[in-house]
């Protein structure tokens, strides 16, 4: 049995939508399934002040998600840490999940993430994520991805290339284990920075068991250090997240 879509939602890190058997991405990166490789320009944006005054300053965030498809609706909290370790920024979240499908008992769901940017040069960034997702009932997931990332117009536009490898173990089932290679394009359309507009596609594969896609749109606010982000995916699955950065 696929375990129901687990929808992230950071108060600080949601990490926005995700479609059945995959954790979703950080609140605070602007994509909505797929990750990005410089997370520490969008916390920027959202506490402004913070890093005006210490641009490698630490951080941590806190956030709130609801979600809805055609088979459940979930809502989740997130709590995660930022920081510079070694001159290499690190991001660290965890987040609960409370999902009520349409048919069936409901769930309680855990998920940890971690970032590592590993090199960074230019308008280009490489970083590394491990991932993992545990629901009692159901099912147990993990992952590593690999993040390439670099901008085609400078602070306008931005390719992201992802290359994972994800299993996933659903309890009195075989485990599931595949490639997940996805791309995505981010879009800053406004002077000040405020709007982000991006989509992704990740590439059929076994642990999804089909291709996918996501649409999202955000909008920072600066002055309560705060970022509000929709997003919509493939089955009529839709986020709405709060992301607050202290």
């Amino acid at each position: 049995m696929k375990p129901r879509p687990l929808f992230c939602v950071l108060v600080f890190a949601i990490a926005t939508s995700s479609i059945e058997g995959q954790v979703s991405t950080a609140p605070v990166d602007p994509f909505g399934r797929i990750f990005t490789a410089r997370v520490r320009p969008e916390v920027q944006r959202i506490n402004v002040a913070k890093f005006a005054a210490l641009p490698s300053a630490s951080f941590t965030f806190a956030g709130i998600a609801v979600g809805d498809s055609e088979t459940a609706t979930s809502g989740s909290v997130t709590f995660g840490y930022g920081g510079p370790v070694k001159g290499r920024d690190l991001l660290l979240s965890a987040t609960y999940s409370h999902v009520s499908p349409d048919h069936g008992e409901a769930a309680d769901r855990a998920a940890a993430y971690a970032e590592l940017v590993l090199a960074q040069k230019g308008f280009g960034t490489l970083s590394g994520v491990v991932t993992a997702a545990y629901d009692p009932d159901a099912f147990k997931t993990y992952g590593v991805v690999f993040v390439a990332e670099r901008d085609l117009v400078a602070g306008t536009l931005t390719a992201t290339a992802n290359l994972g490898w994800a299993a996933i173990d659903p309890n009195g089932g075989s485990s599931v284990r595949d490639v997940q290679p996805a791309i995505g394009l981010a879009l800053v359309p406004d002077a000040r920075k405020r709007w982000t507009l991006s989509a992704d596609y990740t590439l059929r594969n076994d642990v999804d068991g089909e291709d996918s896609s996501s649409f999202v749109v955000s909008r920072s606010l600066p002055r309560i250090k705060t970022k509000i982000k929709a997003g919509a995916e493939k089955h009529r699955a839709y986020s709405l997240s709060l992301t607050k950065v202290f």
